[in-house]
């Protein structure tokens, strides 16, 4: 980009500072890419490894949905790997005292649909696979929500995590096609430019961002102006 600035820009004005992170800016906002329409699927599925933060974030948008949006949701958990994961799921639905379900085979996911037709949001919590071996992989195709059920996929990840390493383990998801990226811990990471790398490499857009701990109060749906505000570190 600023190989790019140096070609278009006079010289004058490329020396300085201030007139060439402006140009950046402008750069920037016509690039990056944002969820449109952030909460209109009817299915929001949180896929990732382990440890980036999908449950947190699942619960975090089910909090914005039901305190904020006023909206009927349930919580269905897929995750019958990670002893205690779809119990500490239970506790939350408990809490905001909405539906949970565990979906243990495919054929459920029309049981589910029937005797959830009346809720307008439902949340699906992933195992976290690395998804080394394609039977990882063929498992989670086949255990996702059909794609007839207007599901949306959201793609979670740390930005704690190395760029190689993070660029990685996506690329072996993209073979779900993953729909978006939600990325967290962003409040933890000195580094944003994570950001830009995984949009650039995967040309999906940005979800939400996860800023801290608080539920519902770290959670923000992505905007341009605030992926602005981590990279140049305006706030």
């Amino acid at each position: 980009m600023l190989k790019k600035a140096q070609k278009e820009l006079d010289f004058e004005t490329a020396k300085k500072p201030a007139m060439v992170e402006a140009w950046i800016v402008g750069q920037l906002l016509q690039s990056i890419e944002i969820s449109q329409k952030p909460t209109q699927s009817r299915y929001h599925v949180f896929l990732g490894s382990t440890g980036q933060g999908k449950t947190t974030s699942l619960v975090k948008l089910a909090s914005h949905l039901v305190l904020k949006e006023k909206k009927t949701i349930a919580v269905i958990s897929l995750d019958t790997i990670k002893v205690g994961a779809a119990d500490q799921l239970r506790i939350f639905a408990q809490i905001l005292n909405v539906p949970f379900a565990i979906v243990r085979t495919p054929e459920e996911w029309r049981v589910a649909e029937e005797k959830l037709k009346n809720v307008q949001h439902i949340l699906v919590d992933c195992p976290g696979f690395n998804l080394r071996s394609m039977e990882e992989v063929d498992w989670l195709k086949t255990m996702l929500p059909p794609p007839e059920l207007n599901r949306s996929l959201h793609y979670v990840q740390s930005a704690l995590a190395r760029d190689e390493e993070a660029i990685d383990l996506a690329g072996r998801y993209q073979m779900l096609g993953f729909h978006d990226v939600i990325f967290t811990r962003l409040d933890e990471s000195s580094r944003q430019g994570m950001l830009l790398n995984f949009q650039e490499r995967f040309k999906v857009p940005l979800h939400s961002f996860g800023i801290g701990p608080r539920i519902p109060e770290d959670f923000e749906f992505a905007t341009k102006e605030r992926v602005i505000d981590f990279i140049f570190k305006l706030s």
